[in-house]
């Protein structure tokens, strides 16, 4: 037979929390903020479309508007948008020496 889940208490408005239920309640506040932060990603900004041109057109200064520190980019988003633009100028330097 298995154990029926037990409810975590809530504290009432009147208890005081520990330091370690004062850190997990903190924790899951940056949590929870984090992951609607994630959900408000916009692709398609007029900025995003702009730098993914600059990409292809001048890879040196479409890197430098995907890393500058006001880029609307997350973190993962400028991994790709680094590694498109590393494979990209690879490739056109190889079709440039092989011809």
């Amino acid at each position: 037979m298995g154990r029926a889940k037990q409810k975590k208490p809530k504290a009432e408005p009147g208890v005081q929390l520990n330091d370690t239920q004062k850190n997990i309640n903190r924790i899951r506040k940056r949590m929870n903020r984090l992951d609607m932060e994630q959900e408000k990603v916009k692709m398609f900004t007029k900025y995003k479309l702009w730098t993914y041109m600059w990409v292809f057109l001048f890879p040196p200064y479409g890197m430098y508007r995907v890393w500058k520190k006001n880029s609307t980019f997350t973190y993962s988003e400028r991994m790709v948008q680094t590694i498109t633009c590393v494979t990209y100028t690879v490739v056109l330097i190889n079709i440039f020496l092989t011809k």
